[in-house]
């Protein structure tokens, strides 16, 4: 028996029925919210990056670095908005 069923059950002195996906969701809520909040650090310092070197995503820049800045922001991004979905 989960831990928010057991709580329930003693304060109401009967069972209730909990969702199990829903409970697993909030299980994982702080987990979530790490994760986003390391993404968008992380997004902010690729930003700091290129800032600092732009010739990165200069069109004479060596066009594998611009397609990784551009894939590891769109991960980053994905993954705010994943985890910021509430």
């Amino acid at each position: 028996m989960h831990v928010r069923q057991q709580a329930a059950q003693a304060a109401t002195g009967k069972a209730i029925s909990v969702d199990p996906i829903g409970t697993a969701v909030l299980d994982w809520h702080d987990f979530f919210t790490a994760v986003t909040a390391m993404a968008g650090t992380l997004i902010g310092l690729l930003f700091v990056v290129i800032g600092l070197n732009p010739f990165i995503m200069a069109d004479t820049g060596h066009a594998g670095m611009r397609v990784l800045a551009g894939q590891t922001f769109h991960s980053f991004l994905v993954l705010v908005l994943i985890g910021s979905r509430r």
